[in-house]
Protein backbone atom coordinates (compact mmCIF):
# COMPACT_ATOMS: atom_id res chain seq x y z
CA UNK A 1 0.00 0.00 0.00
CA UNK A 2 1.33 3.58 -1.00
CA UNK A 3 -0.45 6.58 0.86
CA UNK A 4 0.51 10.46 0.80
CA UNK A 5 -0.39 12.43 3.87
CA UNK A 6 -2.78 9.21 4.64
CA UNK A 7 -4.46 9.22 0.92
CA UNK A 8 -3.94 6.05 -1.36
CA UNK A 9 -2.05 7.43 -4.41
CA UNK A 10 -4.57 7.02 -6.83
CA UNK A 11 -2.55 6.38 -10.01
CA UNK A 12 1.43 6.18 -10.37
CA UNK A 13 4.59 4.09 -10.07
CA UNK A 14 6.75 2.58 -7.51
CA UNK A 15 10.43 1.06 -8.63
CA UNK A 16 12.70 -0.93 -6.24
CA UNK A 17 16.40 -0.89 -7.50
CA UNK A 18 18.82 -2.84 -5.94
CA UNK A 19 21.86 -1.67 -3.60
CA UNK A 20 23.93 -4.22 -5.07
CA UNK A 21 24.17 -6.07 -7.66
CA UNK A 22 20.33 -7.53 -9.53
CA UNK A 23 17.66 -6.06 -11.74
CA UNK A 24 14.95 -3.21 -10.85
CA UNK A 25 11.83 -4.59 -10.63
CA UNK A 26 8.08 -2.27 -10.62
CA UNK A 27 4.91 -2.04 -10.58
CA UNK A 28 1.78 0.54 -11.36
CA UNK A 29 0.16 2.10 -8.26
CA UNK A 30 -3.77 1.91 -8.61
CA UNK A 31 -5.88 3.26 -5.53
CA UNK A 32 -2.83 2.50 -3.18
CA UNK A 33 -1.97 -0.97 -4.31
CA UNK A 34 0.88 -2.71 -6.31
CA UNK A 35 1.56 -6.23 -7.34
CA UNK A 36 4.87 -7.59 -8.16
CA UNK A 37 4.06 -10.85 -9.55
CA UNK A 38 7.11 -13.29 -8.58
CA UNK A 39 8.16 -14.03 -11.89
CA UNK A 40 8.46 -10.55 -12.38
CA UNK A 41 9.61 -9.44 -8.79
CA UNK A 42 13.03 -8.53 -6.93
CA UNK A 43 14.69 -11.02 -5.56
CA UNK A 44 15.31 -10.84 -1.94
CA UNK A 45 18.79 -8.48 -0.80
CA UNK A 46 18.02 -4.29 0.50
CA UNK A 47 16.43 -1.96 -2.46
CA UNK A 48 16.04 1.96 -2.56
CA UNK A 49 12.32 2.62 -3.13
CA UNK A 50 11.57 5.31 -5.74
CA UNK A 51 7.55 6.63 -6.11
CA UNK A 52 6.39 8.83 -8.65
CA UNK A 53 2.72 10.08 -9.62
CA UNK A 54 1.82 12.10 -12.13
CA UNK A 55 -0.74 14.30 -12.18
CA UNK A 56 -2.29 17.26 -14.26
CA UNK A 57 -1.36 20.61 -13.79
CA UNK A 58 -4.20 22.54 -15.58
CA UNK A 59 -1.81 23.99 -18.07
CA UNK A 60 -1.15 23.35 -21.65
CA UNK A 61 2.30 23.24 -23.15
CA UNK A 62 4.03 22.92 -26.51
CA UNK A 63 4.41 18.80 -27.31
CA UNK A 64 7.52 17.32 -28.89
CA UNK A 65 6.76 17.84 -32.09
CA UNK A 66 6.00 21.41 -31.72
CA UNK A 67 3.05 21.46 -33.55
CA UNK A 68 0.21 20.92 -31.06
CA UNK A 69 -0.59 21.61 -27.46
CA UNK A 70 -0.61 18.95 -24.35
CA UNK A 71 -1.43 18.76 -21.15
CA UNK A 72 1.50 18.91 -18.99
CA UNK A 73 1.88 16.54 -15.74
CA UNK A 74 4.18 17.18 -12.61
CA UNK A 75 4.95 14.89 -10.22
CA UNK A 76 3.12 15.06 -7.15
CA UNK A 77 5.40 13.16 -5.16
CA UNK A 78 8.38 15.10 -2.96
CA UNK A 79 11.39 13.89 -4.52
CA UNK A 80 12.86 12.54 -1.40
CA UNK A 81 10.37 9.62 -2.53
CA UNK A 82 11.77 9.56 -5.92
CA UNK A 83 14.83 10.78 -7.68
CA UNK A 84 16.27 11.58 -4.40
CA UNK A 85 14.27 8.68 -2.27
CA UNK A 86 15.38 7.93 1.19
CA UNK A 87 13.20 5.07 1.13
CA UNK A 88 15.09 1.78 1.69
CA UNK A 89 13.21 -1.94 2.20
CA UNK A 90 15.00 -5.32 2.90
CA UNK A 91 12.71 -8.05 0.99
CA UNK A 92 12.65 -11.82 2.13
CA UNK A 93 11.81 -14.90 0.51
CA UNK A 94 8.21 -15.57 -0.05
CA UNK A 95 5.63 -13.29 0.15
CA UNK A 96 6.31 -9.87 1.51
CA UNK A 97 4.14 -6.62 2.25
CA UNK A 98 4.67 -3.15 2.66
CA UNK A 99 3.01 -0.20 3.54
CA UNK A 100 4.87 3.31 2.10
CA UNK A 101 3.28 5.86 4.42
CA UNK A 102 4.63 9.28 2.45
CA UNK A 103 4.19 12.18 4.63
CA UNK A 104 5.04 15.67 3.36
CA UNK A 105 6.54 18.51 4.91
Amino acid sequence: MVTLNGNPIEKGVITFIPAGKGASAGAKIESGKFIIPKQNGPSPGDYRVEIDSSVPTGKQILSTDGETMEDEFENSIPPKFNRLTELTVTLKTGNNQHLFDLETD
